[in-house]
């Protein structure tokens, strides 16, 4: 008898475990019915950004979702994401099912960006060309042939003799 009664109690948790677990399944297509591979599906806690499970559709356009989780409390969204595409977020109303989603194309802007550098690190004027040396500097620099090996065009061969572009140089100038 002691035997049945724990395989009872082992057959009820993993009844119960089994209720805890959301498997979704589904395809992406776009507006024209074709698949789209490589898009992102995730799993999101509802009003909240927490991802707790994701997959990637395949060349089919596929994908599985499983998510185990001892209690099912919280509500669920899922979500499809690739670029070239608006996004779409589905309210998952059951723990098991197909959700196919059907994307639209979109274009994403991405703002302008401005780089700005006050101190170039390098100046041409007639046939002399300068280098600011501390923009190549690093803190495990031991000599100048350190700091020269990183600077664009300069090579210091094993010798010591420093070439631009393959060119002796008649003169240099460390200031």
């Amino acid at each position: 008898m002691p035997k049945a009664v724990s395989f009872i109690f082992l057959l009820s948790i993993f009844i119960c475990r089994l209720q805890a677990q959301i498997s979704i399944a589904g395809t992406v297509t776009d507006s024209l019915n074709k698949p789209i591979p490589s898009v992102s599906i995730t799993l999101q806690k509802a009003n909240s950004s927490l991802i707790v499970a994701f997959a990637i559709t395949n060349t089919k356009g596929e994908y599985r979702i499983d998510y185990n989780q001892p209690f099912l409390k919280d509500s669920f969204t899922i979500k499809a994401n690739t670029i070239g595409f608006v996004p779409q977020t589905k309210l998952l109303n059951q723990a098991v099912g197909v959700i196919d989603f059907k994307l639209k194309f979109g274009v994403t802007y991405l703002p302008n960006v401005t780089v700005k550098n006050p101190k170039p690190f390098l100046k041409y004027k007639a046939d002399t060309l300068s280098y600011n040396v501390d923009s190549f500097a690093a803190k495990q620099d031991r000599t100048i042939g350190d700091v020269l090996r990183r600077m664009p065009g300069i090579d210091v061969d094993g010798n010591g003799k420093i070439s631009y572009n393959g060119k002796a140089i008649s003169n240099f100038y460390i200031d």
